[in-house]
């Protein structure tokens, strides 16, 4: 039995949590935002364990995660370009 498949096996036995509840009613982001909004931007664990939440369990898409998303991916490759423009340039 391969781990995945435990992992798999083990969500679909675990009660469900308050945040995942609120997730799939479409509703932790507005929680978030009204009663948890100081620990979501200080709480660096904390906000990627509400993301990952809202990730696996809403029912339609969150455009303000995936333009966190985006940012993140122009923050890497805008990284790399630098990082690598040495090589790219031609020497004379």
């Amino acid at each position: 039995m391969s781990i995945i498949h435990l992992l798999k096996m083990r969500r679909r036995v675990a009660p469900v949590t308050f945040y995942e509840k609120l997730a799939q009613d479409g509703l932790l982001e507005d929680y978030l935002a009204s009663f948890l909004e100081e620990r979501f931007d200080t709480d660096e664990d904390f906000r990627n364990e509400m993301i990952d939440v809202i990730l696996q369990y809403s029912k339609k898409p969150v455009p303000k995660l995936e333009r966190f998303y985006l940012e993140k991916i122009i923050e890497s490759l805008s990284y790399f370009l630098e990082y690598t423009s040495q090589w790219t340039k031609k020497q004379p």
